[in-house]
């Protein structure tokens, strides 16, 4: 599900890029910034790159174990969902001499969050078709250390890049786990 939520933003900023822009060229990726052993895993120049950095269990909402009943009037434990938050980093990966282009690419990136924050099966056909009810994006502040660090980890140089949370991937498996006979009523002859 992380992959077709990733793929979904991906998609939906090239389309906005390709209307905004008006080239018949797709400018964002899907891509990590580095490979294992260091190495520049982008390809191509001249290109926003979507990577996923982090991932964070969404606590507030933790639910309880939940019981289901099924058809044949049995109850199961219904295990609850695991909630993610994905951080992901939009990079503007473009050659020096197009450090202005990459810079008004990385505004495009910040507008087009702006005016649509969230991903809904109305706003965003894709949704529905991979079974992701809502996504949510909130823009995150890094001060310098944090942001050093991430770079970092990420083994790559420091490129205009924005970071942004995207609420909430739920896992959840609604089959139920053993099953106990239900409660089929009340006897009302209860004798002394």
């Amino acid at each position: 599900m992380i992959d077709k939520a990733l793929a979904i933003v991906a998609e939906e900023l090239n389309s906005y890029f390709l209307r905004r822009k008006r080239n018949s060229e797709g400018k964002v990726i899907l891509s990590p910034l580095t490979n294992q052993d260091g190495s520049s895993a982008v390809k191509e120049q001249n290109k926003v790159v979507v990577s996923l950095v982090d991932l964070t269990e969404e606590t507030l909402l933790k639910n309880q174990v939940r019981f289901r009943e099924n058809s044949e009037n049995k109850i199961g434990e219904v295990k609850p969902s695991v909630n993610l938050n994905l951080h992901i980093l939009c990079s503007a990966y473009f050659a020096p001499a197009n450090y202005q282009e990459s810079l008004s690419y990385l505004s495009g990136v910040i507008a087009f969050f702006q005016m649509k924050p969230v991903f809904e099966s109305d706003n965003t056909p894709l949704m529905r078709t991979f079974g992701i009810e809502r996504l949510v994006f909130e823009m995150q502040h890094q001060d310098t250390n944090s942001k050093n660090n991430m770079w970092n980890s990420l083994g790559s140089k420091y490129l205009p890049s924005v970071l942004y949370k995207v609420r909430l991937i739920s896992f959840r498996d609604d089959n139920a786990g053993e099953l106990l006979p239900g409660i089929s009523g009340a006897d009302s002859n209860l004798s002394s």
